[in-house]
């Protein structure tokens, strides 16, 4: 077995590597490439996804995610204004309940991380009153 190399960064590294990569403006649509290797195609998310990462602070945009997930940055957008939902996915993302699955790249990991402590931020400073579905939660 061909033995890997490793070299131990701290994730202050590893934050500061991301910042200096461009979000690309991909073209192609994910939902037609089923099946397709990832690593030999381009990859489009939606206009929606593109103005929620525009939106996010720079230190929490999940760029990783989106090249290597695009589908699931996809989802998150979509469920981010509805914070328990948003949870509730990012719990299913991140929690193997099946059991078996790979997991994400640790890069993809801390991102996922990230959004979730930011989102429950969110949810602290923005308490709504009792008629807010997520009011309880």
């Amino acid at each position: 077995m061909k033995e890997f190399n490793f070299e131990k960064v701290s994730i202050q590294e590893v934050v500061n590597d991301l910042k200096d990569k461009p979000l690309n403006a991909l073209d192609l649509n994910w939902k037609t490439l089923r099946g397709t290797p990832p690593a030999t195609q381009k990859v489009r998310i939606d206009t929606a996804t593109r103005t929620w990462l525009g939106a996010m602070p720079q230190e929490i945009r999940p760029n990783w995610l989106v090249k290597q997930y695009p589908r699931i940055a996809d989802r998150l957008a979509e469920f981010w204004a509805r914070p328990a939902a948003c949870r509730q996915y990012l719990n299913e993302l991140t929690f193997d309940q099946r059991g078996g699955r790979q997991g994400f790249s640790p890069a993809v990991a801390l991102e996922l991380a990230t959004l979730k402590d930011f989102l429950d931020r969110l949810k602290t400073e923005k308490r709504g009153d009792v008629w807010d579905d997520d009011y309880l939660r």
